[in-house]
């Protein structure tokens, strides 16, 4: 067993290449968490990996897509990537989301934004869109919750600048409390 601590900052294509990459090394994925992956040695190239964008579905779109996908014996990761949510309590906000996946609560679908699909490799790619309009979809569902993250940067970036005050102010002085900066 190998575990390793890897951070994407394109959690959807890096983190695929990345994965097809280990298993080309003789690594197949055993397990998944926020940062640490945890891999058992296997036959070089023996797996393939694609990941899935699934933080715009519900929780009822999300287990019968998981059914399909054990059904045609695609083994599936849940990952966690938190972009763009507000929460309240164990319940979030995805204004990007689909009508039924607007609110995630920690029954459903909070810290299960990716899907890391993994199958045996038969030397056909892995696709998981085949046609161009459900690629073109894809696309549209990753693209809507970057968007709603650079209007919230662009948000603090004007409030900084008309109030003429930082947002945040972190120093090492300011941490114990007394005034002292």
């Amino acid at each position: 067993m190998k575990k390793t601590f890897k951070i994407f900052l394109n959690p959807v294509e890096s983190q695929e290449n990345w994965l097809n990459q280990m298993a080309k090394k003789g690594l197949q994925l055993v397990d998944v968490g926020r940062f640490f992956y945890t891999f058992k040695n296997c036959k070089s190239s023996e797996y393939q990996y694609a990941i899935d964008y699934v933080g715009n579905k519900s929780y009822e779109e999300l287990k019968e897509y998981e059914e399909f996908l054990e059904e045609i014996g695609i083994k599936y990761y849940e990952k966690p990537i938190n972009v763009g949510q507000f929460s309240w309590g164990k319940a979030r906000l995805r204004p990007f989301a689909n009508k039924r996946g607007k609110i995630a609560t920690s029954k459903g679908m909070i810290n299960r934004e990716l899907l890391i699909l993994e199958k045996k490799n038969d030397g056909k790619p892995f696709d998981i869109y085949s046609n161009i309009e459900d690629k073109i979809y894809r696309l549209k569902e990753i693209r809507k919750p970057l968007i709603y993250g650079e209007i919230f940067i662009l948000f603090l970036i004007m409030m900084t600048i008309f109030i003429e005050k930082p947002i945040f102010q972190f120093t090492l002085w300011s941490i114990r409390g007394d005034g002292v900066k």
